[in-house]
């Protein structure tokens, strides 16, 4: 799974480090909260802990239907939302996309 932080989106530079895992053989779940990027949901452009939590909850639970050994490449906020996740088997810090 790759996440990114609060207001981020995928386009912002994380689908970079997703693309590169899919070339070489991962399956990878790169998602923008609702509201965000290419998600649906409105208002637009919203950070709410509570919606985001949920939508990174509900991410899991598609990647644990589709694979097992679910890791996480991740930075921000999205770091938080893993250490109370369960069925992450790893989790991995990527510096901001944006520096």
């Amino acid at each position: 799974m790759s996440c990114c932080s609060q207001g981020g989106q995928r386009d912002f530079g994380l689908h970079k480090y997703a693309d590169a895992y899919a070339r070489n053989g991962f399956a990878v779940l790169c998602f923008d909260y609702r509201g965000f990027g290419g998600s649906d949901g409105e208002p637009r452009q919203l950070v709410s802990p509570q919606m985001q939590l949920e939508d990174w909850d509900s991410a899991i639970k598609y990647a644990q239907v589709k694979s097992t050994g679910i890791r996480l490449l991740a930075e921000s906020w999205s770091l938080l939302l893993a250490k109370d996740s369960e069925g992450l088997m790893s989790v991995c810090k990527v510096g901001s996309p944006l520096i």
